[in-house]
């Protein structure tokens, strides 16, 4: 079994589609975790895709659940079911993980992606950081 992830703007390459693809047709046990973070490199998803992004592994005909990718416990939840679907020889999964990036790809691009979206959007999902939101749970 197998186990990759890809942020939402690399889900528009061809090398992306061709993975999901072949893992359906072959029936792989791969699981494929999205992670939904609304912005590839500086680029909201409203601008670099079409559609909704929760309803894409379904074009493949895989099997996929949509997440909290900020909920530590969510992400497991998902992840073994996926992962028991796998080792079951039910062939690919995915996982699509709402969650925000706060930052730029590196720190040469803070500045930019900190302007990409408005400030209360940050400030919004600073609240719901993983590990906050875990601790919290404990």
């Amino acid at each position: 079994m197998a186990l990759t992830w890809v942020g939402d703007g690399a889900t528009k390459t061809a090398a992306c589609h061709e993975g999901m693809n072949f893992a359906a047709v072959q029936n792989l046990p791969v699981i494929f975790v999205i992670q939904d973070n609304q912005v590839a490199l500086g680029t909201r998803i409203d601008q670099h895709g079409a559609g909704d992004l929760h309803d894409w592994p379904a074009m493949y005909g895989i099997e996929h659940w949509i997440c909290d990718g900020n909920n530590v416990l969510d992400m497991f939840a998902a992840t073994r079911i996926a992962a028991e679907r796998c080792r079951a020889g039910q062939g690919p999964a995915v996982i699509v993980a709402d969650t925000f990036r706060m930052g730029g790809h590196a720190t040469h691009y803070e500045r930019a992606a900190r302007g990409t979206f408005a400030p209360e959007l940050f400030a919004a999902w600073g609240r719901r950081d993983p590990i906050g939101l875990f601790e919290a749970y404990l």
